[in-house]
């Protein structure tokens, strides 16, 4: 695997055909879900770690998603609406760097158990469950494999789909904050808890975003 990201024209039509796929109707929509998950799932543990509630997790087929939650005060709740983004960045370079050092079937296990404690204490809606479930069981079919190549393209394949997500969609929220801030999301929670504009935020997450897919590269991909 560490052959595949020192030949520069593998890795990056790798990284573009995952973008590509990512855009397809139906199959994009679900490997883009797996952002999302990542991305309400960083929600769901900030809330715990600052001791709030969550009361329902949603994912939702067009691949947005939702994290009803309750917190102690506004600091906790800007805690909880600024993780998002950032943390679901940070997953890709958490799942590469142990793609690189040997761990590829630790990283699906840990997915397989991340994703099914929110199956099971958060998500509720139809799709959320469904999805889920169709996901738990093409993770636990490609460690039933026990084929090493196989693990290890799944593990980077999950991984790119969360880094390319962590550039394009914080773009899309950009454009977004733009155009129509009260649709804006995290960056329209963030914007009522501190008085500063949705634009602001949004410019916020496309440059935390862009610094740790930077790190991604230079520190994972081509040292």
């Amino acid at each position: 695997m560490k052959q595949f990201f020192e030949l520069p024209i593998y890795f990056y039509s790798y990284v573009l055909a995952v973008f590509i796929v990512a855009r397809l109707p139906y199959i994009g929509a679900f490997v883009r879900v797996f952002n999302t998950l990542v991305h309400e799932g960083a929600h769901a543990l900030v809330a715990i770690l600052t001791s709030g509630k969550i009361f329902k997790i949603e994912l939702q087929s067009n691949t947005s998603g939702s994290t009803l939650s309750a917190s102690k005060n506004k600091f906790c709740q800007f805690l909880i609406a600024i993780s998002g983004y950032p943390l679901a960045a940070a997953s890709a370079y958490g799942l590469l760097y142990f793609l690189i050092n040997g761990f590829s079937s630790a990283v699906l296990i840990g997915i397989i158990i991340f994703t099914s404690i929110l199956l099971l204490l958060f998500i509720r809606n139809t799709f959320g469950v469904i999805w889920s479930i169709l996901f738990i069981g093409l993770i636990s079919f490609v460690l039933y494999l026990d084929n090493p190549k196989i693990i290890d393209f799944s593990v980077m394949t999950l991984a790119f789909i969360l880094a390319t997500e962590a550039l394009f969609s914080t773009l899309m929220l950009l454009l977004i904050a733009l155009e129509s801030p009260s649709e804006s999301g995290d960056a329209k929670i963030l914007s009522s808890i501190t008085m500063l504009p949705a634009i602001f935020w949004a410019i916020v997450f496309v440059a935390t975003n862009g610094i740790i897919v930077y790190q991604i590269v230079v520190n994972l991909l081509i040292t």
